[in-house]
């Protein structure tokens, strides 16, 4: 039923006087209260309460909402300091873990008790025919083409070309690389050989020799072409194949050196000149087949001449 104008008139001109008289009533004491006074409260009573209770539950919804608001603002906060705490954490690992590489190359380095320069690579070769790094020691160091590369682990490879401030090493992962080495338990001799990839082969092992290598063994320098003194690790046997027909066996490497992840290195400024002592050189990473090379690329060829350089 639709309420006529009129009638909607008198029902607010009613609820505005009943909202006075309660106003009115509401402030005298309670002694002072008429009979018209008390009936007015007992009349608006229960929209007081009912208005309160709408009044107190919105303001309790938009209470919460402003709360949660402001607990995600909290979370926000919160997580913003954590990601900053795990950034600054991890920049703090690495460099306990550069701190550590670094004390660990100048401890050899002094134990090693020979001519040396340390080096930090600065750039990897960018073509895969050749495994080359770029590091930042050249002839004003005292480096030369044909001079041993090592780093904490064991054999890196040969400075290649050089300029006045910078070098560029041949890794002995290289299809190029060769180096004499021996078993280190039964010292049969052979010549180490990069595969072109990331790892390596001894070659010229006689097939009547398969007893005398096994999956696991260390191969060492043997000092025998005058480069590296004896003794520095160049890899451990990955396998041992003896084909049906030819001379010599089939033998893996898996280099010493994490060839794939280079950091700090070590030049040995006098080709083959033995160490003053048995040194202890770190234990292999694991596995590098498949990594990739970090950092800045370099072209493959001679490091650019310094300026006032011929």
């Amino acid at each position: 039923m639709r309420l006529s104008t009129r009638t909607k008139l008198v029902i607010a001109l009613l609820f505005v006087v009943l909202t006075a008289w309660n106003l009115h009533a509401n402030r005298k004491q309670s002694s002072d209260l008429n009979i018209a006074d008390r009936t007015v409260l007992f009349v608006t009573a229960p929209l007081q309460r009912a208005l309160r209770w709408t009044v107190g539950g919105i303001g309790g919804v938009f209470s919460g909402y402003v709360d949660l608001i402001h607990v995600k603002r909290d979370n926000t906060e919160l997580r913003e300091r954590l990601a900053g705490w795990e950034s600054m954490e991890a920049q703090v690992r690495e460099l306990e873990i550069e701190n550590d590489r670094l004390r660990r190359l100048a401890n050899l380095r002094e134990r090693a008790d020979v001519p040396s320069v340390g080096a930090q690579v600065i750039g990897w070769g960018t073509s895969d025919r050749f495994r080359v790094v770029r590091i930042d020691r050249g002839r004003a160091h005292g480096l030369a083409p044909g001079l041993g590369v090592i780093d904490a682990r064991g054999v890196v490879g040969q400075v290649l070309h050089t300029s006045a401030g910078a070098a560029d090493v041949l890794l002995m992962s290289d299809a190029s690389s060769n180096l004499a080495a021996r078993v280190q338990e039964t010292s049969l001799r052979g010549l180490a050989r990069g595969d072109g990839r990331w790892g390596a082969t001894l070659e010229f092992v006689n097939r009547q020799d398969a007893g005398a290598v096994r999956e696991g063994e260390l191969v060492v320098t043997s000092g025998d072409n005058a480069i590296f003194p004896a003794g520095i690790p160049v890899g451990r046997v990955t396998r041992v194949e003896v084909a049906d027909t030819g001379q010599f066996l089939t033998v893996g490497l898996e280099p010493s050196s994490d060839l794939a992840n280079l950091r700090e290195l070590l030049v040995l400024l006098e080709p083959g000149v033995p160490f003053g002592e048995e040194l202890e050189f770190l234990p292999m990473p694991g596995a590098v087949a498949g990594h990739e090379p970090y950092g800045p690329p370099l072209p493959v060829g001679p490091p650019p001449a310094e300026p006032g350089e011929e």
